[in-house]
């Protein structure tokens, strides 16, 4: 297998490891690298990406968690919602009777 299958089988396998060996790469003595590759400012966006690739996970982990807990608290205590949906269709019948006793103006008569 060549260097460069090596490098991109690393990058689809473990990004993080991935962009710390490109970071540490980037960083070597300028002498090392071609004279137009901007190398300190790539080596800042793969540490940023690799920040927000890290944060990203924790979110979705956090997420996980959340909705865990929510159910292990749904099953234990019962569903809350069939009444909250109750309650919310009583009070939308409740309106239309308020608005239909409501009396409505003529339609091309004045409403003085």
């Amino acid at each position: 297998m060549s260097a460069m299958q090596d490098w991109e089988r690393l990058y689809f396998d473990d990004f993080d490891v991935w962009s710390e060996r490109q970071i540490k790469a980037l960083n070597r003595p300028k002498e090392n690298l071609p004279a137009d590759l901007d190398a300190e400012r790539i080596a800042e966006e793969l540490q940023l990406m690799q920040r927000r690739e890290r944060l990203d996970a924790e979110a979705q982990v956090m997420r996980v968690i959340e909705h865990l807990l929510k159910l292990q608290y749904a099953t234990e205590h019962g569903p809350r919602g069939s009444g909250l949906v109750a309650r919310g269709a009583r009070g939308a019948q409740r309106a239309r009777r308020v608005r239909d006793a409501e009396p409505q103006a003529e339609a091309g008569g004045d409403a003085a």
